[in-house]
């Protein structure tokens, strides 16, 4: 039900275990190519007039490496992942200097994964930025 309801709160998703298996197992895209799909996505969900101006990033079982292999900075930042402490227009300006880039004030990136709290710890610290600094909300199924 958790899924559900962020399908339909947030504008954008990206699936982890989608970029995992396009780069790794099937080789379909390159990291720059994985890169690129993630600038738009955010770059869509950042300006979004209307309904939904969140990035949900599904994790699902998967440890996606966005520290150290997907983000890049001026295509998908590490500060994305940081909230409006490290995401603001300052930020969006430094990285997308384009003036026609505008960045809602109402837009919040939702990160959700199957694993426990403790599995997270484990598995996803190094792997997501600002990880430290996120707020955790375990949900009993």
């Amino acid at each position: 039900q958790i899924g559900r309801f962020l399908l339909y709160s947030c504008e954008a998703l990206i699936d982890s275990k989608q970029i995992l298996g396009e780069v790794y197992i099937t080789k379909t895209k390159t990291i720059a190519e994985v890169r690129e799909d993630l600038k738009n996505i955010l770059l869509s969900a950042i300006d979004t007039h209307g309904i939904g101006l969140g990035l949900h990033v599904h994790m699902g079982n998967a440890a996606c490496d966005f520290q150290n292999t997907f983000c890049a900075s001026g295509i998908f930042p590490h500060e994305v992942f940081g909230g409006i402490r490290t995401w603001n227009i300052d930020e969006v300006r430094r990285h997308f200097p384009d003036p026609s880039i505008y960045l809602q004030p109402e837009f919040h990136l939702v990160v959700s994964t199957d694993f426990s709290l403790e599995e997270a710890q484990e598995h996803l610290s190094d792997k997501l930025p600002y990880f430290e600094t996120m707020a955790i909300i375990e949900v009993d199924q």
